[in-house]
């Protein structure tokens, strides 16, 4: 992370833990946050995730269920007889061990399996907790809090051809971070 951070010229960006949740060795900037948010907001991905007010879905498990086994294979050349006598003796020439090997060999095939996708009977319900999604121009970033930056926002703004981004730290409470913005 602190190499891509590097990268993307946040200079005053450094973090300890993956998760940004309250670490004092994370630190950032207001700056380096507005930089990064800029450069994701240019990723189509990132946009339509961040910009999503609800989302729902389902788990879905993975079964392995072993293939039948693939048919014995067919003997071809047994010549057809009116009587019994003749077409059992007809049927197999040869010795009885060679017959042996070669059914051991068709009983050892390599079982094969499919994988089979279930629905799960749990359902899941995200909601964005960025309450300025559905007005006019706001298009997502990221909500937070943490001891150090009390409620914060980061979000982005276009409309007209313009493109803005806004970072609030310190925010003096969860509910005024919305008007602040």
């Amino acid at each position: 992370m602190n190499d891509n951070s590097v990268s993307l010229k946040l200079l005053n960006t450094f973090f300890d833990s993956p998760h940004g949740l309250m670490n004092p060795q994370n630190v950032s900037t207001a700056y380096d946050m507005a930089r990064l948010a800029s450069i994701c907001m240019t990723l189509p991905l990132f946009k339509r995730i961040v910009g999503t007010k609800t989302f729902e879905t389902r788990a879905v498990r993975a079964i392995q269920k072993a293939l039948p086994a693939p048919p014995r294979p067919v003997r071809r050349g047994i010549p057809m007889a009116n009587n019994l006598s003749s077409m059992a003796a007809a049927s197999y020439s040869g010795t009885s061990s060679s017959y042996e090997e070669s059914s051991e060999q068709s009983s050892s095939v390599e079982e094969k399996f499919e994988t089979i996708y279930k629905e799960n009977e749990n359902a899941y319900h995200w909601v964005n907790t960025n309450r300025l999604l559905g007005i006019d121009g706001f298009s997502g970033v990221k909500t937070g809090i943490t001891e150090a930056a009390g409620p914060c926002l980061a979000c982005s703004f276009e409309k007209d051809g313009h493109f803005i981004i806004v970072i609030l730290l310190q925010s003096k409470s969860m509910d005024a971070r919305w008007e602040e913005s």
